[in-house]
């Protein structure tokens, strides 16, 4: 985490870096800090299908299926 938060803060606008970054905090479990940074991610690459199918895959890890499913559509 501490070598991607150097990255992004070097290259804010790479959405593979944050999308990276938000898999590594809700990989450890912080998934607070991981929502926060797949919203760049979105932000930056609104049709990157990695990083909605990642988030859909925490999101139903959570039980929240809706949500999931509303990131995999």
């Amino acid at each position: 985490i501490e070598e991607l938060l150097i990255a992004a803060e070097l290259a804010p606008e790479d959405s593979v870096i944050q999308r990276s970054l938000a898999f590594a905090y809700a990989s450890s479990g912080d998934f607070k800090t991981a929502e926060q940074c797949y919203e760049k991610t979105f932000n930056l690459a609104p049709s990157d299908g990695s990083s909605h199918a990642d988030f859909a895959y925490f999101l139903a890890d959570q039980g929240k299926l809706n949500e999931a499913q509303k990131q995999l559509e």
